[in-house]
């Protein structure tokens, strides 16, 4: 499993906000294109959203996290950003931890935790 201080760097600081289905967040690659393979799960102060409840959205197109496959994989290109949508109930106001995983062809098992908040 890659865990490293700098992938927690993928995600965009203030972008956690609520949703009519729940919540979202925004990814920013600022290290290098990847090919995702697997995507999921999402934990937020230790509840956990599995693939099925997450989407992926870049430059228009969506795909559900449980879609993410060897024999489906999403390109995660260097420098665009990725709007995570969260099915669930929304997020109360204040400061939440996130931890995100997945993994990638390139370095396999991917995790990072990043704390944010909701404004109230």
């Amino acid at each position: 499993m890659f865990i490293s201080p700098l992938l927690a760097k993928l995600y965009v600081k203030k972008s956690l906000k609520n949703t009519a289905e729940g919540f979202e967040f925004r990814l920013r690659n600022i290290i290098d294109s990847a090919t995702l393979v697997a995507f999921g799960p999402v934990t937020v102060d230790g509840a956990v959203f599995g693939p099925g409840l997450l989407s992926l959205t870049q430059e228009g197109a969506t795909v559900r996290g449980d879609e993410v496959a060897a024999s489906n994989p999403v390109a995660i290109r260097a420098f665009r950003d990725t709007l995570v949508g969260v099915r669930g109930n929304p997020l109360g106001p204040g400061a939440h931890k996130i931890t995100v995983e997945g993994i990638t062809l390139d370095v396999g098992r991917i995790t990072f935790d990043v704390k944010d908040s909701v404004d109230g």
